[in-house]
């Protein structure tokens, strides 16, 4: 059974927290940290950059890999380098360069917004990511960026460019997140984490929990798309309508 919510689905998608283990599908959940202190293997980490202007963001910002996301998407891109910020740098989000693949099309908003919560960084403006301008300020602070194009279907747009703000490479998860080697990240919900940690369908990470897969006949559901969710029970560890 489906079901249609008229609801911007982006505010519902769980994204990277702070900075994660491997991926091993399967309904396995090696990785999954729930407890503070716990840090990454940071051998992994990339080299920091040093950005203590505008245009060095900028140059930091063109070079990141954009994901297309939704509540049904699986796997994920590494989100920047630690930036290593010295001074204090604002950059609204008409200045972020954005992938042809969304300026080529009318459905993309042309205008990033910004999501921040870290000391050392604000946000200003974009409580309504589908109107007016935001702006982001970074001051003497080390973080790193990640990019994504946020599924907002059905709303004014289908697409929203979001830069997000987490902690440095090999900051340990909070309580309750879970870490994910693969992209260095934290998550806060185990179905983001299985499917864009674990590369988990949305049909599978329906049917597991941080303890593995659900029995069968348990009942479930996961997103089609940006405002359809599909009901089922859980059969052979997928869920099924």
């Amino acid at each position: 059974m489906r079901k249609t919510l008229w609801i911007v689905a982006a505010l519902m998608v769980a994204l990277p927290a702070c900075g994660g283990d491997e991926s091993t599908g399967g309904g396995q959940t090696t990785g999954v940290v729930e407890a503070p202190g716990v840090t990454f293997d940071t051998t992994a980490c990339p080299d920091p950059i040093e950005v203590s202007t505008v245009a060095g963001l900028i140059d930091v910002l063109a070079a990141v890999t954009w994901d297309w996301v939704g509540p049904y998407s699986s796997g994920s891109t590494p989100p920047s380098a630690d930036l290593l910020v010295v001074g204090e740098i604002t950059i609204d989000g008409a200045q972020v360069p954005l992938p042809e693949d969304c300026l080529g099309r009318e459905d993309c908003r042309h205008t990033a917004v910004f999501s921040a919560s870290r000391e050392g960084a604000v946000v200003a403006g974009g409580d309504n990511w589908f109107e007016g301008e935001s702006s982001l300020t970074l001051a003497d602070t080390t973080v790193r960026v990640s990019a994504a194009m946020m599924d907002t279907h059905p709303g004014p747009y289908n697409f929203i460019p979001l830069i997000t703000v987490i902690g440095p490479c090999g900051e340990a998860c909070a309580v309750g997140q879970l870490a994910c080697q693969a992209d260095l990240s934290c998550y806060g919900d185990f179905d983001t984490f299985c499917r864009r940690c674990q590369n988990g369908s949305a049909e599978e990470c329906a049917c597991r929990d941080v303890e593995g897969p659900l029995p069968d006949g348990t009942t479930c559901d996961y997103w089609v798309s940006g405002d359809v969710i599909e009901v089922g029970t859980c059969r052979s560890g997928r869920c099924q309508p």
